[in-house]
């Protein structure tokens, strides 16, 4: 039995280190794994000249483009293939120019006339032969699925055929983080599986679709860490929950009198200030506000860098730099190493606002160094914050 043929177009202008081809492989050797042979084009390396919209290749030249460039060898390739699949990064809510150019120079795949299909009309293919299945992948930087709706009309009408299935990951940006690969390789290891189910079942089965719209992490921790990546001088990202009015209040207030769990956090931050690093400071200045929840009421601590020293003081900064706002068990966990605090982060179990780069540094601040000069105090060793070196 022949072998069924996939032709895979990746419009992405990264090629093979997008994150759209991070996507695109797994599921198209899912597909080799149940017996189809695959191809991949990546439209960045192509000499493709843009449609001039002559329609010599309705009139003069039947199929035939007047251009000569690399699409002709595409087309042919598309014609042979028993399933198409395109793939493109959101770029404004749609394919980038690279895609759109080879999608524009499809034209001689269709006859001039039109036909009424459903509620629209279309242009009928010249050929007979053509993709039995056509598919979609996609990945975009915003967290949900909504933004990909313009993408999907759009291949829904190309050809008249639309689409067999698509894959669309919001937050396809984490699955460029390498330190982030194993801990999405369940993502990776769906598109496998629905490529793999594609040739074996004809569809993807319904669980593995579940798997497929699932979040990377949860929408809300993806939004705080782009933002707080993105952040320029003026545009601070701000906190719209009544977490925000606690803090102003606690800034006017006494702190209240310490639980337990909060004692032991009080002391955890009186020891990470014992063990500061003012070889690794240099002149910075910035302070860490930790805005501690789970208690009947909110507390505030902060530590204040500034001219070598770290300091340590109850109660809410007015001038936090950077704020964390966690329970009290959650970094604990985290700090004796108990908890991971990447997969913490990533699952929302604590939140943070404000400067990234103090989030980064703050391993190796908090990380006394031993000299004649620094005597060693502790240590206290935070393993689980090792991870931040991720951003």
């Amino acid at each position: 039995m022949e072998k069924l043929k996939v032709l895979a177009i990746n419009g992405s202008p990264k090629g093979k280190t997008g994150n759209t081809d991070r996507i695109l492989q797994p599921f198209l050797q899912g597909m080799q794994a149940a017996g189809a042979e695959y191809e991949t084009i990546y439209a960045k390396d192509l000499n493709v000249k843009e449609c001039s919209g002559c329609f010599a290749c309705w009139e003069k030249t039947p199929g035939v483009c007047v251009h000569q460039d690399d699409m002709p060898e595409v087309l042919l390739k598309i014609r042979k293939a028993d399933i198409l699949v395109w793939a493109t990064p959101l770029y404004h809510y749609n394919m980038t120019v690279y895609l759109k150019r080879i999608i524009e120079r499809t034209l001689p795949l269709s006859q001039p006339y039109m036909i009424k299909s459903g509620s629209m009309f279309r242009h009928p293919l010249r050929y007979e032969i053509m993709p039995s299945k056509t598919l979609l992948i996609s990945n975009c930087g915003f967290p949900d699925r909504g933004n990909f709706e313009a993408l999907l009309k759009t291949f829904q009408g190309i050809g008249g055929q639309g689409l067999s299935g698509q894959i669309l990951c919001a937050g396809g940006e984490l699955l460029g983080a390498e330190e982030l690969r194993e801990e999405l390789k369940w993502y990776t290891q769906a598109a496998y599986a629905a490529g793999r189910e594609i040739i074996e079942l004809g569809g993807v089965t319904e669980a593995t679709s579940r798997m497929l719209e699932k979040p990377l992490i949860p929408v809300e921790t993806y939004v705080m860490m782009a933002n707080a990546h993105w952040q320029v001088e003026g545009d601070t990202p701000s906190r719209q929950d009544p977490g925000t009015s606690a803090l102003v209040e606690a800034k006017t207030t006494p702190a209240p009198e310490l639980q337990a769990d909060s004692q032991s956090i009080a002391g955890l931050l009186k020891k990470m200030a014992g063990n500061f690093n003012p070889a690794e400071a240099k002149d910075m200045k910035g302070v860490y506000q930790f805005h501690i929840t789970g208690q009947k009421n909110d507390e505030f601590y902060f530590l204040r860098i500034a001219e070598g020293k770290c300091t340590f003081h109850s109660g809410a900064a007015p001038d936090a730099s950077l704020t964390i706002i966690t329970p009290a068990d959650v970094w604990l966990k985290i700090s004796s190493g108990e908890l991971n605090g990447r997969k913490a982060l990533l699952e929302g179990q604590y939140k943070f606002e404000g400067d990234l780069n103090l989030l980064i540094k703050m391993n190796s601040l908090f990380s006394a160094q031993k000299s004649e000069a620094i005597p060693q105090k502790g240590p206290l060793k935070i393993r689980g914050l090792q991870w931040l070196t991720v951003a």
